[in-house]
């Protein structure tokens, strides 16, 4: 059974381009809510692990970005933020911030770790049963 899903919000300020800070514990990010109103604009991330020094998101060829438009949900895969436990959205990229003109909240949905597997037990101690 899936985990239950949770929204941990991430607000651009008008005229700014970087969110606040957004904590996702230990959990997954599996989306991504998009604001009502979007000055029109790639959105990418900065991640952090220890919520200090945050850096632009790469998938090992280009900055991580996502083609987005207002009012909408984007998937992500559980296992493609896992190296982050606080993250900032970004209104377009690195090098190119496009500030919005009016306040946007973003929804990021967060699904719970799963539980690690238990181990089966060695086969002697199965034997010994």
């Amino acid at each position: 059974m899936p985990n239950p899903l949770k929204f941990v919000k991430a607000t651009i300020a008008a005229g700014e381009s970087l969110s606040a800070v957004a904590d996702i514990g230990a959990d997954s990010i599996v989306g991504l809510v998009m604001p009502d109103e979007w000055t029109p604009a790639v959105v990418s991330i900065e991640a952090s692990s220890d919520g200090q020094v945050f850096l632009p998101l790469y998938d090992g060829h280009a900055e991580w970005t996502f083609n987005v438009v207002p009012n909408s949900i984007h998937a992500i895969h559980p296992d493609a933020i896992r190296c982050a436990r606080f993250i900032k959205l970004r209104s377009g990229t690195f090098d190119d911030s496009v500030p919005q003109e009016s306040e946007a909240m973003f929804r990021i949905i967060t699904e719970a770790a799963q539980p690690a597997a238990e181990e089966p037990p060695p086969a002697e101690a199965r034997r010994n049963r």
